[in-house]
């Protein structure tokens, strides 16, 4: 898949490595939040939510904050 159309950018080469190397930074970034989340197993793009056993509602912890 090449979205980007590099042959066509006047971009050159160490530039694109740049661009490369800052989307996987931010990229890892952004996904290591899914480190705190728990997940327990993949599901795929089929499933929408996973149960976590918890019958009650979470309160929240303070006035404006929504749980």
């Amino acid at each position: 898949m090449n979205n980007l159309y590099r042959e066509l950018a006047p971009v050159t080469d160490s530039a694109w490595a740049q661009i490369e190397q800052e989307a996987t930074r931010t990229f890892k970034r952004n996904i290591a939040g899914r480190r705190v989340v728990d997940v327990s197993e993949p599901g795929g793009p089929v499933t929408a939510a996973v149960s976590t056993g918890h019958l009650l509602d979470v309160l929240p912890p303070g006035d404006g904050v929504v749980a």
